[in-house]
């Protein structure tokens, strides 16, 4: 555990991506609750917020190992048409909500935001990444660079719209880049691009390369 937190800490940091944004909650035993918790997140947020109280809710078991699991203090599991609900319907207030790539994914994008934003207390902070909505227009390639790509993914979230119903619940936008391009993985990928075309798979910066993802950080009024 100890060796992988401080692998995890020589990652170089993005200043608006989510581990800066989970960084900035440590040591403060915040109450987080991961919207879209596939891909281990749970053994990330845990080893960089050690003392956090963690809930993580998703639709599906979605490269979520038992060991990540288990360190969630819960773990819950809702029906897609019923996934906002769920949300709604969870014990108390959080300090801060997570939800890395998952509003694409989303049958009711709208709902699912206005949950995430109602479980949020007052001053609580929002950390919000998806795809860039020119990624429609991106080559094709595994590992997703295109939006189509992945077939799971269902709304193509436009940033303007988000932030619209961000700012109907109440939320202050502190932060909001389309097409992020961390300078760090621009030139990483930029050096991996000609092998990343040549075998049509995404690879180390490639996303940054290509300005893949939105972010958007908010606050509670």
């Amino acid at each position: 555990m100890n060796r992988l937190r401080k692998a995890l800490m020589r990652v170089p940091r993005t200043r608006w991506g989510k581990q800066t944004f989970l960084l900035l909650l440590r040591g403060k035993k915040a109450k987080i609750l991961d919207v879209g918790c596939g891909n281990n997140s749970p053994t990330l947020t845990k080893q960089l917020c050690p003392d956090a109280y963690y809930v993580g809710v998703d639709v599906g078991n979605y490269n979520n190992s038992p060991k990540s699991i288990a360190l969630a203090d819960e773990y819950q599991v809702f029906q897609s048409e019923r996934f906002a609900e769920g949300i709604r319907h969870l014990n108390g207030s959080f300090d801060a909500v997570i939800s890395s790539h998952n509003l694409e994914h989303c049958n009711h994008p709208e709902e699912t935001l206005k949950a995430m934003c109602a479980k949020l207390k007052s001053g609580g902070k929002l950390f919000l990444s998806f795809p860039n909505s020119e990624s429609v227009h991106f080559p094709h390639r595994e590992g997703t660079l295109n939006f189509y790509d992945d077939p799971t993914h269902i709304y193509v979230p436009e940033m303007e719209q988000v932030l619209k119903w961000l700012k109907k619940e109440g939320m202050q936008e502190v932060k909001a880049i389309k097409g992020y391009q961390p300078l760090y993985y621009w030139i990483m990928g930029g050096g991996m691009e000609a092998k990343s075309r040549k075998q049509k798979k995404v690879l180390s910066g490639t996303w940054a390369f290509w300005g893949f993802e939105t972010v958007i950080w908010a606050k509670k009024k």
